[in-house]
């Protein structure tokens, strides 16, 4: 495996201009195609919210003399023209790397299908990155988050979604414990590889230093500490994730493998369990089983679930060997898990044991996305498979001659995967498993997009731009 492998946890505007007759003939068509439905489940349509107007009755109107009721007609009149309101934020958040609860599903809706970032077609605003960082962004509210570091600083950073402007940085400075000189990473790996997680009240971010600090939505530094400067031969790289009133991390290192949870508010340590896992740059995701949470973590040798709030282990066993690097899914109460140079496994969340396992195609560094029906995983070799998800058995593959370290995220019965090259890729959720449409966006993308209402947020080598289907 090689450093370059590493790269997996991450994962109007003045660039608008009309797009020619024929070129947006030809976007419509291709946003027919995609916006064809695919056979998923249906879903309830989001509740709308309803507007009351104030209600005259008739005995009202008769009482007032006619000048007045004449006036008062005048003025009522604009009422029935369409008039501006200010947009409210989406509900759909995207507070982690993957999503919510690091899992690969949205449930965003009106997710773009179609852009062009050379000419500014559906590009709401572009910003170039201010420092070097792999880690994913996320979405809360009206905020995007993520983070850079260089040898100079590691930064926090926040940005408006709806005009790209920088509302604020926090700096992790003067912690007690952080080291003087930067720990060496991979140039492909770096100081921020890291993902950052909120939950619209904290946010939170962690660096190969071991520096971890929390800010509330305006930027002010709630804590910063350092947990340990990690012993990594590539550098840190596992996306943190928010449960509840705590901050979880993944903290597997040759040094004391640990995974622990902290309190958001004070950044006091809730509970530590000692691991004894290898290296491991997989991210932490929580798992739903029998309705219940659980906290799944890769890890070499063994997939391990514990009690998010209390650290119990709930079950741990032993199937993964190398350098793990994508992260587990989960659906249906079944954990899926896989590693180049390893296997595949589909776990029964109640009990830890084994229902199936593959070989066929094993992921490197995007982490695979499971329904009831499928699970789904990219290589770093151009693979693109679906699996049954109750047998194992492979339903489809897709060859595309590419690479792939970003991981696949479903939102409205369709699965949006970037290849490192920066193509984007739409494939259907389901069991025909058909490429819907795939464009080129001419810009390296090695993290996962931040996906909300009407909005997709996409991190490249070297921006940070926004997709808007209005």
């Amino acid at each position: 495996m090689t450093a370059v492998a590493l790269v997996f946890a991450f994962l109007g505007s003045p660039y608008l201009q009309p797009a020619q007759p024929a070129a947006e003939a030809h976007q419509n068509e291709i946003v027919a195609e995609v916006n064809k439905p695919v056979n998923e489940t249906p879903q309830e349509p989001a509740p709308q919210e309803t507007i009351t107007e104030p209600v005259t009755t008739e005995k009202e109107v008769v009482d007032k003399d006619e000048p007045t009721a004449k006036l008062e007609q005048e003025k009522k009149a604009p009422e029935t023209t369409v008039r501006e309101t200010t947009p409210q934020p989406s509900t759909a958040t995207h507070s982690a790397f993957r999503g919510d609860n690091s899992n690969g599903h949205s449930a965003a809706k009106g997710v773009p299908v179609k852009w062009d970032l050379s000419n500014g077609i559906h590009i709401a605003w572009k910003q170039e990155i201010p420092r070097k960082g792999y880690n994913s962004p996320v979405i809360c509210n009206s905020k995007v988050f993520f983070s850079g570091a260089d040898e100079q600083a590691r930064e926090l950073y926040c940005y408006d979604l709806a005009t790209g402007q920088k509302l604020w940085s926090l700096t992790a400075s003067n912690i007690p414990g952080s080291p003087a000189q930067m720990p060496a990473t991979t140039e492909d790996t770096g100081l921020a590889a890291s993902g950052v997680a909120t939950n619209g009240k904290q946010v939170c971010a962690i660096f190969a230093t071991g520096d971890i600090l929390c800010a509330d939505m305006n930027g002010k530094q709630l804590w910063a500490k350092n947990i340990g400067i990690p012993d990594n031969h590539y550098g840190y790289a596992s996306s943190l994730l928010i449960y509840n009133n705590t901050v979880i991390i993944q903290y597997d290192n040759r040094n004391a493998p640990r995974v622990l949870a902290l309190d958001l508010t004070t950044g006091a340590e809730r509970w530590s369990k000692s691991r004894t896992e290898n290296v491991t740059w997989s991210s932490p995701m929580i798992a739903n089983v029998n309705n219940i949470p659980q906290l799944v973590l890769m890890g070499n040798p063994s997939i391990t679930a514990y009690n998010p709030a209390t650290g119990e282990q709930l079950w741990r066993t032993e199937c993964m060997t190398g350098e793990v690097g994508a992260s587990a899914c989960s659906a249906n109460g079944i954990i899926f898990g896989a590693s180049e140079y390893a296997k595949l496994v589909a776990i029964n969340g109640a009990d830890g044991s084994i229902l199936w396992e593959g070989t066929d195609y094993l992921p490197e560094v995007s982490s695979p996305v499971a329904t009831q029906e499928n699970l789904y995983l990219a290589t770093s070799y151009g693979v693109f498979a679906a699996y049954d998800a109750q047998t194992g058995a492979l339903r489809k593959e897709h060859e595309l001659n590419t690479e792939f370290y970003s991981s696949p995220i479903i939102a409205e019965g369709k699965i949006y995967l970037f290849s490192n090259d920066g193509k984007m890729h739409i494939f259907s959720a389901d069991n025909d498993f058909r490429l819907i449409d795939a464009f080129e966006t001419g810009e390296k993308t090695f993290a996962t997009p931040a996906l909300t209402d009407g909005k997709m947020v996409v991190r490249t080598e070297k921006s940070l731009y926004c997709v808007t289907t209005l």
